[in-house]
């Protein structure tokens, strides 16, 4: 018996912030996981409850929709981000962990994936014990630069010249200029506060999956794989928007195998007679994610 002949029995929870930005990609994923047979619970924000549920595509869909309060008032005035990214952290992690307590009454969850823009929700996850992903909406290329950043990994320049060089592994010779912005002195504090509060709950993060194909992000995605390595799933967009998108993932590739062997990983976790039926070879031709293979 293989892992392919094994129906999943997978609860999945996505928790992200209801800005376009954010709930986009992650209804993308969600759609893909449901038509392997992922049973998908996504959590956001009160003030995202009413344009979703007017949203024909995920009210026809098989996404369960949750809300909890992010501590504010409906009506309060959101592009305020930086009072809105500490009352979440404060109040809205409390909501949160309320929410998953009455969530996981009445079901378990496989594993949660969250939005790198919600780094509070990953410390919530681990108090319930439940297995986390990072899902990465942006480039590898973001995700590497950040990280060799709030890491410390490599050295920086004081980034006040926007001139000045910055050499990093996998990437060609930049500038400060080319830097993302949330480090940049230039950029409001806050937002360079909530990523170094991701990378510092890294460490309690299983699965790193990342919005873009492997062969394009090659050479960045290999340099993380020392360190956290990021596994791209392919653009989360609909395949309608990107043909070629929607082509390389019918036809398999990296990308594709790098989320088959995420659903492995949790249909071998979720099923513990799977590691028995199933034989040594077959798990590791279906399960081990090399880098010849990835």
């Amino acid at each position: 018996m293989s892992l392919v002949d094994v129906k999943p029995n997978i609860n999945i929870l996505m928790v992200t912030l209801p800005l376009q930005g954010h709930i986009n990609p992650v209804l993308n994923f969600a759609k893909r996981l449901i038509l392997k047979g992922v049973h998908v619970t996504i959590a956001t924000t009160e003030d995202g409850r009413s344009r979703l549920l007017k949203n024909n595509d995920v009210s026809s869909s098989e996404i369960k929709l949750e809300f909890f309060s992010d501590g504010l008032s409906i009506d309060f005035d959101r592009s305020d981000t930086k009072t809105l990214t500490k009352t979440i952290q404060e109040k809205g992690s409390k909501n949160l962990s309320n929410l998953i307590t009455n969530l996981t009454k009445n079901q378990t969850f496989s594993c949660a994936i969250v939005n790198p823009f919600v780094p509070f929700a990953i410390d919530v996850i681990a108090e319930h014990e439940i297995p986390c992903a990072l899902l990465w909406i942006q480039a590898s290329a973001l995700y590497s630069i950040y990280y060799r950043y709030f890491k410390n990994i490599d050295s920086f320049p004081t980034l006040d010249d926007p001139n000045e060089k910055v050499e990093l592994p996998g990437l060609p010779l930049l500038e400060v200029r080319d830097l993302p912005s949330f480090i940049l002195p230039s950029y409001p504090l806050h937002f360079k506060e909530l990523l170094a509060g991701l990378y510092k709950a890294l460490d309690k993060v299983k699965w790193v999956l990342g919005a873009s194909f492997y062969e394009i992000e090659e050479e960045i995605v290999k340099t993380m794989d020392s360190l956290t390595p990021i596994y791209p799933i392919g653009p989360l967009v609909p395949p309608s928007l990107l043909e070629s998108a929607r082509k390389a993932l019918q036809e398999g590739g990296s990308s594709s195998k790098n989320l088959d062997k995420f659903m492995g990983d949790l249909m071998v976790t979720n099923n513990p007679r799977v590691v028995k039926e199933t034989s040594e070879t077959e798990i590791n031709v279906e399960l081990q994610v090399d880098n010849g293979s990835r």
